[in-house]
């Protein structure tokens, strides 16, 4: 395929640039051939924008070119596995028509179960009478925990460890370690499937 610099504003090198560093993206993460015109279309509408922003006293012009595209490059591969849109967990849509078992047309997530979505990881969610039940069981069995540790337990549900770590004056690590505690404390006593 045939690449011609069309855009204003863009010279030879960046132009061949784009179009070799766009192949190397091929067959990565899920990208192919049909993908590479807009591969390179985003390449040079980001340059075209950070061009502005170049500075002759920091690096070259063609090194800035070069830097740039490897940033869009490495944006897009992050971008594309990224966990919500992994391109190899899901690479159709749900509501796409597909043919059931009599071959008759149906939307796909009519066929899929629930251990096939990709947010369940191939496990079965509990149903709500399981949650009640695991829910209260642990209400019962956080007694066996220090009264520190059922603050802890309590401050997981509402803040960030780092967070946590403030309030209750220790490091990240100790905290950590605390969490170790609990975990092993809770396994002793059977609760082996929420972890």
């Amino acid at each position: 395929m045939f690449f011609r610099n069309n855009y204003e504003g863009l010279n030879e090198y960046a132009a061949e640039t784009i179009r070799i560093k766009s192949l190397s993206l091929v067959g990565k993460s899920g990208f192919t051939n049909d993908d590479l015109d807009d591969i390179r279309q985003e390449l040079t509408l980001d340059l075209l924008n950070r061009i502005p922003d170049y500075d002759p006293e920091k690096c070259a012009f063609n090194t800035y070119i070069s830097d740039i595209v490897d940033h869009g490059i490495a944006a897009m591969l992050e971008t594309r596995n990224a966990a919500k849109r992994d391109w190899r967990k899901l690479n159709s849509s749900l509501n796409m028509d597909v043919a059931d078992s009599e071959n008759e047309w149906i939307e796909q997530i009519q066929i899929v179960s629930q251990e096939d979505l990709p947010w369940n990881d191939g496990k079965t969610p509990d149903s709500p009478f399981d949650q009640c039940d695991r829910n209260i069981s642990l209400n019962d069995t956080i007694g066996i925990l220090s009264p520190r540790q059922r603050e802890l337990c309590l401050l997981l549900t509402q803040k960030n460890i780092s967070d946590i770590a403030s309030e209750m004056g220790m490091s990240r690590p100790a905290l950590y370690r605390m969490i170790a505690g609990i975990r092993k404390k809770l396994l002793e006593i059977g609760f082996k499937n929420i972890f």
